[in-house]
């Protein structure tokens, strides 16, 4: 084994312990069926969530454990104590999420910015966003988006991380549907609708209390400097001793687990999350995977004009990032299939649309695997431009026949250089 593929393995173990404990930390009843694997789903998605730095939007009823598991993920994932993530955690009662002024320099006629807890931290998490009225809402996905925070027109970067957000349905009193456009920003929506209690017969360290109890621990040093005034002033200077902070947290959360409970657990340090991030960059989708969400995302988009253009990389990301958790270094048509619903789900007002292209293709895949042979022998010099239109043509009318889908093949004659003069040579 060569000692980049040593270290990956070992950074892929920190991140199914993470997994691990998250998912024994919480009664789920929907799972996520991949192919090595079936695993709860909502531990799932926060912990692919954090190693390759998405955005999870996570809906739900109150008192579902939304919130207490993003908390729980991002100090397991992060290497921030507990408390310091709570700390650092955003609501809607916030009104100033991003940074306040200094008191005491404006008493003296200076106006000096004080960035608050959550530029200290490498996951955000933003609880009731859907509390928020819409400028809000914009406002701070627009702020994640450039992974700045922005206060009175100074900004300041927070560590590289994912971004957890939880909302309530929008039958409650007090919330605000989140624009199509702002959903978009969200790789995947998780409904969490089983009560997300601790399971105490399950949990190998006992109960949620034991599991926090741990990870409160170790706090002092790093709440100091998210409350040190010189660190709010210019948080980039803390980066450097939060880090090491992190790492040294990781290690001492695996000696408690140790030495109270017996459990063998390794966390991810700050290095691990930017080594994750680059290795599931580094992870494709095989052929019949990809040719699979081309063909899903066109006709999905086809049929509801709320899809933006991000869909198909959030699934290509978290599709990637599922097969680097389960050990793959390609993502097969099966992973993707699994993860296609909780990419389009918030994106698609008629869910019935994602289910019914979904059994379209089902229904198609033949005519469609064989519009990429076509294609890959035009490439290949195969076959020649007037043959491969011929075949493209009978397999668009087939498509088109069956599921009003001629617009997929006509993407490949167009790159043919065939026009609005005809599809003939």
């Amino acid at each position: 084994m060569s000692v980049s593929g040593s270290n990956e393995k070992n950074t892929v173990k920190k991140f199914r312990d993470v997994y691990r404990l998250l998912s024994e930390s919480h009664v789920e009843d929907e799972r996520v069926e991949l192919p090595e694997a079936s695993l709860d789903k909502t531990p799932f998605y926060l912990t692919v969530g954090a190693a390759a730095q998405g955005n999870v939007l996570m809906e739900g009823p109150p008192g579902h454990g939304k919130t207490t598991l993003s908390e729980l993920a991002s100090s397991l994932a992060g290497g921030v104590p507990l408390e310091a993530v709570k700390q650092a955690k955003m609501g809607p009662s916030d009104d100033e999420k991003a940074g306040t002024l200094h008191l005491g320099k404006l008493q003296e006629g200076e106006e000096e910015v004080l960035f608050n807890k959550p530029v200290f931290v490498p996951d955000n998490i933003t609880d009731e966003l859907n509390r928020d009225p819409p400028e809000a809402q914009k406002d701070l996905l627009d702020q994640v988006d450039r992974n700045r925070l922005e206060y009175r027109g100074i900004t300041a970067k927070p560590p590289e991380g994912a971004f957890y957000a939880t909302q309530n349905p929008l039958s409650e009193e007090g919330t605000y549907a989140l624009p199509s456009s702002m959903e978009d920003r969200f790789d995947v929506a998780v409904n969490v609708s089983f009560p997300g209690h601790l399971n105490k017969k399950k949990a190998d360290i006992g109960s949620s209390a034991d599991l926090e109890n741990i990870l409160e621990g170790y706090s002092d040093d790093f709440i100091e400097i998210m409350e040190d005034s010189d660190k709010r002033t210019n948080p980039a200077e803390a980066q450097e001793e939060l880090e090491d902070l992190r790492e040294e947290y990781a290690e001492w959360v695996e000696e408690e687990a140790g030495d109270e409970y017996g459990l063998e657990v390794s966390l991810p340090t700050p290095e691990d999350r930017e080594a994750a991030a680059q290795q599931i960059d580094e992870v494709s989708l095989d052929v019949r995977a990809d040719l699979f969400l081309r063909y899903v995302d066109y006709r999905i988009r086809d049929q509801a004009e709320t899809v933006g253009g991000r869909a198909t990389e959030s699934a290509r990301l978290f599709s990637s990032a599922a097969a680097w958790l389960t050990g793959n270094d390609e993502a097969s048509k099966e992973v993707v299939e699994e993860i296609v619903p909780n990419v389009y789900s918030h994106r698609v007002d008629d869910q019935s649309i994602i289910d019914s292209v979904m059994n379209e293709y089902v229904e198609l895949r033949k005519p469609i695997h064989k519009v990429e042979k076509v294609w890959r022998n035009y490439n290949k010099d195969k076959m020649n431009k007037q043959e491969a239109s011929q075949e493209l043509e009978r397999l668009r009318d087939k498509l088109d026949q069956v599921a009003d889908a001629a617009g997929f093949v006509d993407g490949y004659l167009e790159k043919m250089g065939y026009g609005e003069e005809g599809f003939g040579v």
